[in-house]
């Protein structure tokens, strides 16, 4: 007989062995789903906290949208500037 036959001695061993499979599939797509439900949260929090205003000043001089693409843009052109070279 091959070594991967699983035997079972009776039909309660058939019906357990049935049910352990059954329970260990529904755990790990509950599990997957948890997962997937968390991720989907923080990329959800990360998306509201980056469209929030940085500090007070930046609330008081906002104007809706326009605010948050000018913000993005200084912080954009602050990383580039730190990464190009001084022309010193």
């Amino acid at each position: 007989m091959h070594r991967a036959a699983v035997l079972f001695t009776s039909r309660a061993d058939v019906h357990a062995h049935r049910f352990r499979e059954t329970f260990l599939t529904r755990l790990a797509m509950v599990f997957l789903s948890w997962f997937l439900s968390v991720v989907v949260a923080l990329l959800a929090t990360a998306t509201i906290a980056m469209a929030l205003p940085r500090s007070a000043a930046d609330e008081l001089n906002a104007t809706a949208p326009q605010s948050i693409f000018s913000i993005e843009m200084n912080r954009i052109d602050a990383v580039l500037a730190a990464c190009t070279p001084n022309a010193d």
